[in-house]
């Protein structure tokens, strides 16, 4: 494409017209001016070559395409195409377009440059601000403040505020309302634009009804009205209570949510407590309330008002006291209850006659024929100068006559006690040793690993010397007093051979043989029928009986160096071999559960005294049977701080104890010399030790 050369501007001059022929004059003038035009063309052309050949090719672009583009400045600017012809120097851009802010810069073109762009900025928008609350499009909100990008602009609703064009963050504070911030897009170019921003409000309604009307309304302690109630609250959470006389207070808690309402408009106060004192006479009675147990007298209890309420003392050894009364909101009563006795008769057969009987710590003189009491326990004591006290714990029963059989021992006759063998032998042939007096623990603490519940601890006392079998009772030896007493089998296994610890009997059998024993050596039996029950006389006669559980502990427990052991064998788990008969490798063949590393010999029980003894010269307190014990079973109460002086047991009971572990069990729980077991049936693996107070020396065979 050839250049284009800017025209140069040539100034015009008049003409006059000579005729046909001219003056030489003006002829000369003509050729004057025809020759310097014809120069100057020349240099122009000179001019515009050298431009051409010394100018460098610039492209200028300006976005978006203006509407008037000039380039400024040098002696020439020659256009080729979109581009132009520039020699080195300083020039400026000047370009405009509607809507545009006016571009006027400075460029320098130098031997390297080839294009320059430029971009047009727009005007700014103007731009208007008006904010409503939330769901409420007519509430237009004056107090807020509006933010671009972080600066302040001024107060709403605003108008007209010049913004530059392009994207912008709104920001709109206004009080009690949550902040606001949103992106907007300015148009810019003048263009007016409005924007409407929602604000959610930064409180919640907040509605409390309630029954009854006259309800007074607290909020975090402040009062705010008597219900109903409706007020706004800002997020958080509140402690919303009501009262109202003669009700309970209520009281919650609400969490508030800016903008989500809260009602509490079913709240139903409840009528105030009446409060009730109840005593009774004599004290602890217990009391219960519409069948409900509240506790011992004396106490006081709150009672629903406005309503009757049936009310029951009841104390063992008295007659039950019934009331019924209807109390207001608030009212305070005392409720006092004089119980009626229960009375029941005992009849009493002491030797001596003339001995002293104490109740309860009470002296009643010279022991009566009969005494009436309440029918509770009570303790009893025989005493008389010269002879040994005797205590006892009594439960008169109304309709079931009762005698208590006591008889005295002199205190001379105690001297014969130390006279007493180390052992003495039973017309069975079985043999007893005897045991000296001493002190233990009883159960296991409850970081020890297998301890079972019932093994509650208890310090314990042995005052007297005793006889305790040497060895379990044989099948032999029971069918001395039971000839057709057949102790059964275990698959092909025996447990009925003639040296075999007798079982399958149950406790009743065990203390009827000690009664046959003791009837055969002209011993006092130690047993009594009393229906079908059998009970232990007091005091414990001299005869053969089952060891009290204290004495079997004893025995079992107790080394020489007043240390207690945890097993038989010692303090380990599980035992050497041969350390009694316990559930071992031989027994897979009957038992699920068995020790597979340890081997005693025997599949079932073993003939007794297969072991070696403890220090008391006992064999088989640990493993072959378990054994009955004297005493009714129960879980005791730990007493801290209590010594049990040879203690026989609870009064009653509906089981016996069961001590010591058999040839069916393996694992650490019932090896241990803490186990406690119960029942009164027979078992296949449950068998007894005959025992025998150390007392006088007749009936004794050495």
């Amino acid at each position: 494409m050839s250049p284009s050369i800017e025209p140069v501007r040539i100034e015009p001059v008049d003409f006059r017209s000579g005729g046909r022929h001219r003056s030489r004059g003006s002829g000369g003038l003509w050729k004057k001016a025809a020759g310097l035009l014809g120069a100057l063309l020349i240099t122009a052309l000179a001019v515009t070559a050298w431009y051409i050949i010394t100018a460098r090719r610039i492209s200028i672009h300006v976005e978006p395409a203006p509407d008037r583009l000039d380039v400024e400045g040098g002696l020439l600017r020659i256009r080729v195409g979109e581009q132009v012809l520039l020699r080195p120097g300083s020039y400026r851009i000047v370009a405009s377009k509607e809507g545009y802010k006016k571009l006027d810069e400075a460029i320098e073109v130098t031997r390297e440059s080839d294009s320059f762009e430029f971009g047009l900025q727009k005007l700014p928008g103007l731009i208007s601000f008006a904010a409503f609350e939330v769901d409420a499009a007519e509430t237009s909100i004056r107090e807020g403040v509006a933010s671009v990008d972080g600066v302040r602009l001024g107060t709403l609703p605003m108008r007209d505020a010049e913004l530059p064009a392009g994207e912008h963050v709104l920001e709109v504070d206004a009080e009690r309302y949550l902040p606001y911030s949103t992106n907007i897009q300015v148009n810019g170019m003048g263009e007016h634009q409005e924007f409407r921003v929602s604000l959610t409000p930064g409180w919640a309604d907040v509605f409390v009804g309630a029954v009854p009307g006259a309800t007074r309304v607290y909020i975090d302690g402040a009062e705010a009205g008597e219900v109903p109630v409706a007020t706004e609250l800002f997020p958080g959470t509140y402690q919303v209570t009501l009262q109202a006389k003669d009700y309970k207070t209520f009281a919650t808690q609400i969490v508030v949510t800016a903008h989500q309402e809260v009602r509490l408009e079913k709240i139903l106060l409840e009528l105030a407590d009446a409060k009730l004192a109840l005593v009774s006479k004599p004290a602890a009675a217990l009391v219960t309330v519409n069948e409900e147990f509240v506790g011992r007298t004396p106490l006081e209890i709150p009672l629903r008002p406005r309503m009757q309420h049936s009310i029951q003392f009841s104390k063992a050894g008295y007659r039950r006291a019934d009331r019924k009364l209807v109390l207001e909101p608030n009212e305070s009563e005392a409720l006092v209850v004089q119980l009626e006795p229960v009375l029941a008769t005992v009849t009493l057969r002491v030797e001596p006659p003339d001995a002293e009987l104490v109740v309860d710590g009470q002296s009643r003189g010279p022991v009566p024929d009969e005494i009436s009491l309440t029918a509770v326990p009570h303790d009893f004591e025989f005493r008389k100068e010269g002879f040994r006290g005797f205590r006892t714990k009594v439960t008169p029963k109304v309709g079931f006559p009762q005698e208590i059989k006591v008889s005295l021992v002199p205190v001379a006759s105690e001297r014969s006690v130390a006279m007493m063998p180390a052992d003495l032998e039973a017309l069975t042939g079985s043999v007893l040793k005897r045991i000296e007096p001493g002190s233990l623990t009883m159960g296991a603490s409850r970081r020890e690993q297998g301890r079972r519940s019932n093994e509650t601890m208890r310090d314990v006392k042995i005052s007297k010397p005793f006889y305790m079998g040497m060895k379990e009772v044989t099948n032999r030896d029971f069918r001395s007093f039971l000839p057709a007493h057949n102790s059964g089998m275990i698959r092909s296994s025996s447990l009925n051979e003639n040296d075999q610890p007798v079982v399958n009997v149950s406790w009743k059998d065990a203390a009827l043989f000690c009664n046959w024993l003791s009837e055969k050596e002209g011993l006092p039996k130690v047993y009594e029928e009393m229906g079908a029950e059998i009970v232990v006389k007091k005091p414990v006669p001299d005869g053969y009986r089952l060891p009290t559980e204290a004495e079997w502990a004893y025995c079992a427990r107790t080394t020489v160096s007043d240390n207690l052991l945890k097993f038989p064998w010692g303090n380990w788990y599980p035992p050497s071999d041969k350390s009694g008969n316990y559930a071992d490798a031989a027994s897979g063949s009957v038992l699920a559960n068995h020790l597979a590393d340890y081997r005693d010999g025997f599949v079932v029980s073993a003939p007794v005294g297969s072991f070696s003894p403890n220090r008391f010269g006992l064999h088989d307190l640990g493993g072959n049977v378990e054994e009955w014990c004297n005493d009714y079973y129960r879980i005791y109460q730990k007493k801290p701080g209590k010594i049990f002086v040879d203690p026989l047991g609870p009064d009653e009971g509906n089981f016996r104890v069961i001590r010591g572990s058999s040839w069916k069990q393996s694992g650490i729980g019932p090896l241990r010399l803490s186990y406690r077991d119960y029942g009164k049936e027979g078992r296949n693996d449950v068998g007894f030790r005959i025992c025998r107070n150390a007392g006088k020396l007749e009936g004794i065979r050495k």
